[in-house]
């Protein structure tokens, strides 16, 4: 069975651009399709090369390049079924225009949803979502630009949905009760640093977002050290929901950089930096509980050191340069049993993101201009070539 992801995820987009023309921004209380403001000189770089798995697949969103074109650079959307044997597919057919803005990635199993960022005119994201591994679609529009952060959007099985449109001090959290096309506007970044909670934390910049049952849940960098902010909706009220940093991380900043909700279970991927430098810490809240579990600290000698992270099944992987210098990306996991982390062996250069598909060995993808290289971790613990894909990227 040979499946489009992408192509698909072009026809829905257009969709999207046809649905704006036709006027279908709400007024009043909804929120309503504005032009994407430049993002501020302060406002931290994230990396949006990230991977995903649900039930019906894996999925990764990662760069590609056409030293031809201007702009050279694409997103691109690949899958890859279940199994230990299946391999990975993109066809780009008609799609490279639409992405060169970049990705965001969203699931709750099975469903998998992806927006794109604003780029060049495009001044909103255009949504799409599959529950079918790719084989139909739903189309979303959001009303504008998603923040470009990689947890900017959530679904949820409810059917309920949240994202962060806009950038720096101007981000905002809309969310949607059912589907993907009508959005309210639920808090702007001022209304929640002025929130009893935002003001203990001191809100720099919204950073991700994910639904907790049915409560949104917002994470932020905070201003004040030694705050890990983490904000929950609930009665009409922003309350803390994060984590109590321990005294050695106190006369740190914190950002939660990222929300993994893996059934009842919320994993936190928190950057620190401190008179010490900045470091990676995960937490996790298990099911029915208040309490978090952190993980001792990765060291990083600097935050743009961290190249991709995400979801791997169990926890959170994190993907960083090497501090040695190698040209070697050095991966290193964070593992749900421990509170330490695990490093794996690195993988090739040029890897943009890692892969944990079900029942396979984690996938490194590698793209260098249209020619995107796949290597697996065997048993041995090396990584090894397995599929090489040639991706027409700006092609018809």
């Amino acid at each position: 069975m040979t499946l489009h992801p992408t192509r698909g995820f072009w026809l829905a987009a257009s969709a999207g651009l046809s649905l704006l023309a036709a006027g279908c921004g709400a007024t009043g209380s909804r929120a309503t399709a504005t032009g994407n403001t430049a993002l501020t000189a302060t406002e931290p770089v994230t990396p949006l090369s990230t991977s995903l798995t649900t039930t019906a697949g894996a999925w990764a969103t990662l760069p590609m390049t056409n030293p031809s074109l201007t702009p050279g650079t694409f997103w691109q959307l690949l899958y890859r079924p279940p199994g230990s044997q299946a391999a990975w597919t993109d066809h780009v057919d008609a799609t490279a225009t639409a992405t060169n803005g970049g990705i965001v990635l969203a699931a709750a199993q099975p469903t998998v949803a992806a927006a794109v960022l604003p780029s060049d005119k495009l001044r909103f994201s255009p949504i799409v979502a599959t529950a079918t591994a790719g084989r139909s679609w739903t189309n979303g529009l959001l009303p504008a630009g998603v923040a470009r952060r990689p947890d900017s959007l959530a679904i949820a099985t409810t059917g309920q949905a949240a994202a962060l449109v806009g950038t720096g001090a101007r981000t905002r959290v809309v969310v949607a009760a059912h589907g993907l096309l009508t959005w309210s506007n639920l808090a702007t970044t001022a209304q929640l640093a002025a929130s009893r909670s935002g003001r203990s934390c001191g809100i720099d910049q919204l950073l991700a977002v994910t639904i907790q049952g049915a409560t949104p849940l917002v994470g932020v960098s905070c201003h004040h050290p030694g705050v890990a902010g983490i904000l929950a909706y609930r009665n009409g009220s922003w309350l803390p929901a994060g984590p109590v940093m321990p005294p050695q991380a106190r006369s740190a900043r914190v950002e939660v950089l990222s929300l993994d909700l893996r059934g009842s279970t919320l994993d936190a991927l928190l950057e620190l930096d401190g008179p010490s430098g900045t470091s990676l810490v995960t937490a996790r809240q298990s099911a029915g509980q208040s309490r978090w579990t952190l993980s001792d600290p990765l060291t990083l000698h600097a935050p743009t050191d961290l190249r991709s992270y995400g979801p791997d099944g169990t926890g959170i992987y994190v993907l960083t340069d090497d501090p040695r210098d190698t040209g070697h990306p050095a991966m290193q996991l964070a593992v749900s049993t421990s509170h330490a982390w695990r490093h794996l062996q690195p993988p090739p250069p040029g890897t943009a993101t890692v892969a944990f598909p079900s029942g396979a060995p984690p996938q490194a993808l590698a793209p260098h201009d249209q020619t995107l290289a796949i290597s697996t971790l065997n048993a041995a613990g090396t990584w090894r070539p397995t599929q090489h894909l040639q991706i027409p990227v700006g092609g018809s």
